[in-house]
């Protein structure tokens, strides 16, 4: 499928041409392993996705200006641009919410150990105890 100059994501579709595309079709999935920029627009905010290309692997990166400056937030490898990613990406670069890390494991199976710790065995001890 050829790529357009102006490719727009709106209401979870793809804009380009006259073709609509569903977002996380395996359209959707092709397109992107041919295209090189997109924009994004959405009740919470826009941006401009754009493809990097690093040690022979493609990543995307979302930009938008926010007072005068250029903010950048990593979207994921092709197969990781979901319409819930692109959205995350939205609202992080609008400010409203800080974008969430990728985890492998799966959801609803948080373990609440895992959280970090202080490990007060490095903290000097005048911070903890009065000198």
């Amino acid at each position: 499928m050829p790529v357009y100059a102006r490719s727009i994501v709106k209401d979870n579709f793809l804009l380009t041409g006259t073709t609509a595309i569903p977002i996380g079709s395996q359209l959707w999935y092709e397109w992107l392993s041919t295209a090189k920029k997109f924009s994004f627009k959405s009740r919470s905010g826009c941006f401009s996705a754009q493809v990097e290309t690093r040690r022979n692997k493609t990543y995307w990166h979302a930009y938008r200006r926010r007072a005068g400056k250029l903010l950048k937030v990593y979207l994921g490898k092709t197969d990781e641009l979901t319409p819930e990613r692109l959205e995350q990406a939205s609202l992080s670069l609008t400010g409203q919410t800080r974008l969430k890390p990728f985890t492998n494991r799966p959801r609803g199976n948080e373990n609440y150990a895992d959280k970090s710790r202080i490990d007060m065995s490095f903290l000097p001890m005048t911070k903890v105890n009065v000198p």
